[in-house]
């Protein structure tokens, strides 16, 4: 009996632990995306192109809490399960998305593979092609809008902790600096390679 019990229990898991993993998109109907309405094909240069654009159009701390608050509230998460979670942008605002409307707006989880900062990494790749003029502003904002998880495969390899050994586009390398004898170790899509 015991066995049967916990076999059961290991299906229930391994059943909610996959489908967990599906909670890297953000609910389309909830948060279906919006565009900064500044940010147009002839402003990226004035706009997202400009380094000090995602200072600039980011919300302050105090904004971000508050929308964070709202937000868990909404989903009637626990403060304990709320810390797990980065409030994050449907479109990235480097791509030209609007970064105070509700409906860009969603709680990306933090303790899955497909988190948050691997996201960001996308972030950085499709603003320097749509800045570069290898890809269309409404192009990349669109990768944002389905399965970005497809793209990042495609560009930075098939699994964020262990990349692809093969040509890696530049705006997946990040260099960094560790307390290591390794100074200015290569990160593929500012994972270890």
């Amino acid at each position: 009996m015991r066995r049967l019990v916990f076999t059961a229990c290991a299906v229930l898991f391994a059943t909610a632990a996959s489908g967990a993993e599906e909670s890297y998109l953000p609910n389309n109907a909830a948060t279906p995306g919006v565009v900064n309405h500044k940010v147009k094909a002839g402003t990226i240069k004035q706009t997202i192109c400009r380094p000090s654009w995602v200072k600039s159009a980011q919300p302050s701390a105090r904004t971000l809490a508050s929308q964070k608050s709202r937000l868990v509230k909404h989903a009637r998460y626990g403060a304990d399960v709320a810390k797990n979670f980065d409030v994050d942008h449907r479109i990235p605002i480097e791509v030209g998305g609007d970064a105070r409307d509700p409906k860009n707006l969603w709680l990306q989880p933090l303790n899955i593979q497909w988190n948050a900062l691997v996201k960001n990494k996308l972030e950085t790749y499709v603003q320097t092609e749509v800045c570069a003029g290898r890809m269309k502003l409404a192009d990349g904002q669109a990768i944002f809008q389905r399965d970005w998880v497809d793209v990042f495969r495609l560009y930075c390899g098939p699994d964020p902790v262990l990349p692809a050994i093969r040509r890696v586009h530049p705006a997946c390398r990040l260099k960094i600096r560790r307390r290591s004898r390794r100074r200015g170790r290569v990160l593929l899509c500012g994972f270890p390679a």
